[in-house]
């Protein structure tokens, strides 16, 4: 006990005991930016919700874990044992096979209508999809990452959709590398819930994935057909192909400043962030999973 399982200047989550049982804390940092600390208890919060959730709609095939303590500096929640839905030295096949599941998923959480409380909003609020932006064009920017060109691009797609934005439950930060565990009964487990709400923009969480899956898989194959996959398992609603692209094109601008962010820590994928934009300004979803 006591192994450090993730750390930044926010917060540290860790392996401890907890009654005797093995369970994970997640903790406040002192250097926590200003308002940060509040997204624990908005933790807290989603994992009661999506526990709920799972136990009204069984065929979302949810699992939560469940939450031990929570205070106003950390939580400690059950530790859960089994693998990510994709991790280095996993067979592509695999993946995929895996990624039809977590699919499936989101289409059924997609077919439920919100309701709840929303304690808290991200960037990917569908009344403003593009509040996030200013900060993430500058680093990009200044250091050559992208042009105003493509910024002007990205906002002449986006602005004609908004009207079609609407609202859904989300996780607000999946990945299938790190957020997605694949239970031994088939369930896939959420964690790290901090950027839940029940009233994020519809599809968040597949765009989310989808670039998190362009910017890490070894083949962006992998990443179409998960794409593919949602499609053909997504109920096909008014106005579907309009918020998709709305998201997909937010989500893969906010790419451009984790690709700057992340290679100052360590991990370089800023010639994919490039390779993304260029591809989603061409405004043709089919090129994104065909």
């Amino acid at each position: 006990m006591g192994e450090i399982l993730q750390q930044n200047e926010d917060f540290k989550v860790e392996m401890v005991d907890w009654q005797g049982r093995p369970a994970v804390r997640k903790s406040v940092q002192p250097t926590i930016s200003p308002g940060r600390a509040e997204r624990l208890q908005n933790e807290a919060y989603g994992m009661g919700f999506l526990k709920d959730l799972a136990k009204k709609h069984p065929k979302v095939n949810l699992f939560v874990p469940e939450l031990y303590e929570i205070a106003p500096d950390y939580l400690i929640h059950e530790y859960v044992e089994a693998e990510p839905i994709s991790a280095p030295g996993i067979p592509s096949e695999k993946i995929k096979k895996r990624l039809d599941l977590l699919a499936q998923q989101l289409a059924d959480i997609d077919r439920i209508e919100p309701y709840g409380k929303t304690k808290f909003v991200g960037n990917f609020d569908y009344r403003d999809i593009r509040k996030g932006f200013v900060k993430w064009i500058a680093p990009p920017l200044e250091g050559g990452q992208i042009t105003q060109r493509q910024v002007d691009a990205v906002n002449q797609i986006i602005e004609p959709l908004l009207p079609y934005l609407g609202p859904r439950i989300s996780h607000g930060d999946l990945s299938p590398h790190r957020h997605t565990l694949l239970m031994d009964d088939g369930r896939i487990c959420w964690l790290d819930l901090e950027n839940f709400t029940p009233s994020g923009s519809r599809y968040y969480d597949v765009a989310r994935a989808y670039v998190r899956l362009f910017s890490f898989e070894n083949d962006i194959a992998i990443a179409k057909h998960f794409l593919k996959s949602f499609l053909n398992k997504a109920e096909g609603v008014e106005y579907q192909r309009e918020q998709l692209m709305a998201i997909i094109v937010q989500r893969t601008l906010g790419m451009q400043f984790d690709a700057w962010y992340d290679d100052r820590h360590g991990t370089d994928y800023r010639v994919r962030a490039k390779q993304l934009l260029e591809l989603v300004l061409q405004n043709k979803l089919e090129l994104l999973y065909g």
